[in-house]
């Protein structure tokens, strides 16, 4: 009986222990990717997006396009920016950066990185985990010819708001 209930003990005490280490875990996880709406969500905020210090004409005529990728990531920032330039909310009423008829909203944007599949809910302005699959190589053309990009954004039209 002795060993019995040192041996509970034991496993109450290691129980207590990872208790506390989970709940640390789960504080940590909180603090970075910011408060869940429901429980299996792994939502994370990005940076306020920053104003343009250029032109609508000057940004034109600077256009270029870029087929050499770094395999750096891209900085929140500038994924920010960019999510927000694409689809970011800019006016009272939930209206966007982007035009849309009738406000339908009908355009949703994935974040396709090495870590996965995010989509970008400019409500809270950050991205939601989606999936856990890098198809990046999957997604462009003339695959064999470029290097996979380091972040890939892919618009996809959700007919389903449409039809309210």
């Amino acid at each position: 009986m002795k060993i019995q209930k040192k041996a509970l003990a034991a496993i109450a005490e290691i129980t207590n222990e990872l208790g506390d280490q989970f709940d640390e875990l789960r504080a940590e996880i909180d603090r970075r990717f910011g408060e869940r709406r429901s429980e299996g969500e792994v939502f994370r905020p990005l940076p306020a997006p920053q104003g343009m210090d250029m032109s609508v004409l000057t940004a034109l005529n600077e256009r270029r396009s870029q087929r050499n990728f770094s395999n750096e990531p891209l900085p929140d920032q500038l994924l920010s920016n960019i999510l927000y330039a694409a689809d970011g909310i800019n006016r009272k009423g939930g209206r966007r950066t982007t035009a849309t008829a009738l406000n339908w909203r009908e355009t949703d944007i994935y974040v396709l990185k090495a870590n996965g599949i995010w989509r970008w809910v400019p409500e809270r302005n950050g991205v939601l985990f989606c999936s856990l699959h890098d198809v990046r190589d999957q997604t462009y053309l003339l695959q064999t010819q470029l290097t996979v990009p380091p972040v890939e954004l892919v618009f996809v039209a959700n007919y389903a708001r449409t039809r309210n």
